[in-house]
């Protein structure tokens, strides 16, 4: 039997597993070589696929392209890293651009890739984990590493773990189950369990529930996802502005426990909001200097979604990136494949719940589940 090299494949392949590089294979030389060679050939090829108009810059593309391009304005105006801006520009526009070409020519394909790359990150992740559990079981929480970085950044890879393993089954040309599947949801459970991720254990148990509630009322669950988004960003407002999680003391501190700073997340919103003045508009750009207050030291992370935007892009950059979020979305309204709402509007509730206490845009997975409901008319179940 005669086996035919798919050039193309291979390419997807080597690109989407680049594009996927999680934050610890930074702190390694050989392969942060290699993840980088593999991002210039994702330029290069999403550059190709512009130029030859294989991919169509239809709304969604031209809403994430533009927010991308106006956050060089405020980080050119006020003197930050265009380095930084430009990693970024061609990181996640080079990811939407690649990924609508593939999942429009073959979703198949394209899923189980994602799905492959997923489950190879979450279960290297765990090994890892066991590895410096063992040899610094001893040490500061500080001195255990991860290959996803820190143990809070597993929910941005494991919603759309979760998310593409389901559409593996959903599609898959075969009837029996993908490997893929159970490693990444037991990698992923159970890092979250035995580091307490609450958030993200609060995540997974709605990405869940969203799902079954979907199978009877997905018309319902259709309808609501950008309004559950919007909801996270009220939530941001009245928690932020208005220190609404005061006025629950007797559930947050009495009953679970925790502090109405929100494990110093408080303070950390006080002080990006100290120097958004003069800012509001734009915002300040990106890779400009991050020093925010948390009461015992400094941090560089604003641990909001819609801070972040605001500090980097202001008001406008905000606006821009909701636009973003409602192309995908009202894309993923207009399909007909109910499992496809049920299991991408889980994932985008999770985000979204996700989004009050952590930045999910940095990193590249929420720009392939965006582009995964923008596109997904083009997901079909496999009946035979």
């Amino acid at each position: 039997m005669e086996y035919k090299i798919n050039v193309g494949k291979i390419i997807f392949a080597l690109t989407i597993t680049a594009l996927c590089q999680p934050l610890g294979a930074y702190g390694v030389p050989i392969a942060h070589d290699l993840y980088s060679l593999g991002k210039i050939l994702a330029l290069i090829y999403a550059t190709y696929l512009i130029l030859t108009k294989r991919v169509r810059l239809d709304r969604f593309i031209v809403s994430v392209l533009a927010l991308l391009t106006f956050l060089l304005v405020p980080t050119f105006v006020n003197s930050g890293d265009i380095r930084v801006w430009f990693m970024q520009f061609y990181l996640y526009g080079s990811t939407c651009i690649i990924l609508q070409f593939w999942i429009r020519k073959d979703m198949h394909y394209t899923v189980k890739c994602i799905a492959s790359v997923l489950s190879m990150i979450l279960l290297v992740n765990l090994i890892t984990f066991f590895q410096n559990g063992i040899d610094y079981a001893e040490n500061s929480e500080a001195s255990i590493s991860y290959l996803i970085g820190i143990r809070t950044r597993i929910g941005d890879i494991a919603y759309l773990a979760y998310a593409v393993s389901l559409f593996g089954l959903l599609i898959s040309k075969r009837k029996k189950l993908q490997l893929y599947v159970p490693i990444s949801i037991f990698s992923s459970l159970y890092f979250i369990i035995i580091n307490r991720v609450s958030t993200s254990l609060l995540c997974t148990v709605v990405f869940a529930i969203v799902i079954i509630l979907s199978l009877k009322f997905v018309k319902v669950i259709k309808r609501s996802i950008f309004i559950v988004f919007l909801g996270s960003i009220l939530t941001s407002v009245l928690i932020i502005f208005t220190k609404i999680q005061n006025k629950f003391s007797w559930l947050i501190e009495d009953i679970l426990h925790e502090s109405l700073t929100l494990n110093g997340r408080t303070f950390i919103w006080d002080s990006v909001l100290a120097q958004m003045p003069g800012y509001w508009g734009i915002g300040h750009g990106l890779g400009v200097e991050k020093s925010f207050n948390i009461l015992i030291g400094y941090t560089t992370g604003t641990h909001n979604q819609f801070m972040d935007i605001l500090f980097n892009g202001g008001i406008i950059g905000l606006a821009l990136f909701i636009n973003m979020v409602y192309a995908a979305i009202t894309k993923l309204q207009n399909t007909t494949e109910k499992m496809a709402i049920s299991i991408l509007s889980s994932a985008i509730v999770a985000y979204s719940i996700s989004m009050i206490s952590e930045v999910m845009s940095s990193s590249v997975y929420f720009y392939i589940l965006l582009t995964l409901c923008a596109n997904a008319q083009y997901i079909k179940r496999n009946t035979k």
